[in-house]
């Protein structure tokens, strides 16, 4: 019988890589990082527009080529203002919302293949495997290990 090997630390590149593989590949990380840099973008966007409407205190402005109106001009003014404000954060929170999802998806999709993949090997391993391992380490790697890649 063999001693269980156990590893520390974090994870190697290998890993990492062959995770992401699972996931999707290339078309996993490219659509994630560009949800990411739209996400990002919108809250940069967001942040830049509540300096540009603070700045608009006592004179109107022009953004893009259309002119808001003053800030002590009262309630009605503020509507202009309040629309992009919603505006950006609607497309903030959608991007967000995408972000999120396509990450779970590909977690999924990796959880699955690495469990699809651990029990193929397992059913197919030769019986001195079986003779070897001890049967409450194969159910540790089905249980804790899978539960990892689960998070």
């Amino acid at each position: 019988m063999e001693a269980e090997r156990r590893e520390h630390g974090v994870s190697p590149l290998s890993i990492w890589v062959l995770w992401f593989k699972y996931a999707g590949g290339l078309l996993f990380i490219a659509v994630q990082v560009m949800l990411m840099a739209l996400d990002r973008g919108s809250y940069v966007a967001i942040d830049w527009w509540l300096a540009t409407w603070t700045s608009s205190a006592g004179q109107s402005i022009s953004v893009f080529g259309i002119t808001f109106p003053n800030q002590y001009d009262g309630i009605s003014a503020q509507i202009p203002y309040v629309l992009v404000y919603t505006g950006l954060a609607v497309f903030m929170f959608c991007f967000l919302f995408l972000r999120s999802q396509w990450m779970v998806r590909g977690g999924f999709k990796a959880a699955q293949r690495v469990f699809s993949t651990m029990t193929h090997r397992v059913l197919h391993a030769p019986m001195s495997y079986f003779d070897t391992t001890p049967m409450g380490r194969i159910l540790n790697r089905f249980t804790y290990d899978v539960e990892q890649v689960d998070m």
